[in-house]
């Protein structure tokens, strides 16, 4: 009677084991799943497993005539919250890798393609042109226009990561009365994860005013006014 009972109490212990191990074999591919965003949403479904396995047991017990089953041991508790302790160690650890992964030696790096899309200017028009991290090259185009195009370079310890950040992180053209701005939308500029190597056309006689952190700038064939700030990169106009 007492082997049956034990048997029968480990079936949430059971349950925990495969899908926590499961999880964990998941978080352990390049693709893996985010155990912070996971848990914030979907730590419920753990109430349900043990809710579900304590009902299995008592019925059992009901068709063997057995008494004690259904309670909540205290091995079952400990297992859980060793359980959830390893896993908040796992979150915490993701959290800071991603925290300093912006360094250019932390993490892989991961290319998307960027694509804005085309707005229609006057020939003068007046650009200002911001960007964080990352080259932007400016020539012009083939008519009174602006065109982005470039790469998203995002540095992320796992693509799934890296692909949560790319898609949040574009640019966008904003038009501020006669004047149009070309500036970083979705992300921080100063974010050191993520960097956009910008290829810009606009208008060969528009004015141009330039400001970026990181990387080099190329500007070439511009008739208009031309005004540049940058922090750091090789500049060639």
């Amino acid at each position: 009677m007492a082997s049956d009972r034990q048997r029968r109490s480990s079936l949430f212990s059971g349950l925990v084991l495969v899908l926590f191990g499961v999880l964990f074999l998941l978080h352990n591919y390049r693709g893996g799943i985010d155990f912070g965003r996971l848990f914030s949403h979907w730590w419920p479904l753990l109430l349900i497993l043990w809710g579900i396995s304590k009902l299995y047991e008592r019925g059992f017990a009901r068709r063997e005539n057995a008494a004690g089953t259904g309670v909540i041991t205290g091995g079952e508790v400990f297992l859980l919250l060793a359980m959830l302790a390893l896993v908040g160690i796992v979150a915490t650890s993701d959290l800071v890798r991603n925290k300093i992964g912006g360094s250019e030696f932390v993490g892989n790096s991961y290319s998307f393609d960027l694509e804005v899309p085309i707005r229609a200017v006057t020939p003068d028009a007046h650009i200002t042109i911001r960007n964080g991290r990352g080259a932007v090259r400016v020539r012009p185009g083939s008519g009174p226009q602006i065109r982005v195009t470039g790469k998203k370079d995002v540095r992320a310890w796992r693509e799934s990561e890296a692909r949560r950040l790319s898609s949040t992180a574009s640019v966008e053209i904003v038009q501020q009365g006669d004047a149009y701005e070309i500036r970083p939308a979705g992300y921080n500029p100063d974010e050191r994860r993520i960097g956009m190597d910008l290829e810009i056309e606009v208008p060969s006689k528009a004015s141009l005013t330039i400001r970026k952190n990181q990387g080099d700038l190329e500007v070439s064939d511009i008739a208009g006014d031309l005004a540049v700030n940058s922090q750091s990169g090789d500049i060639e106009i």
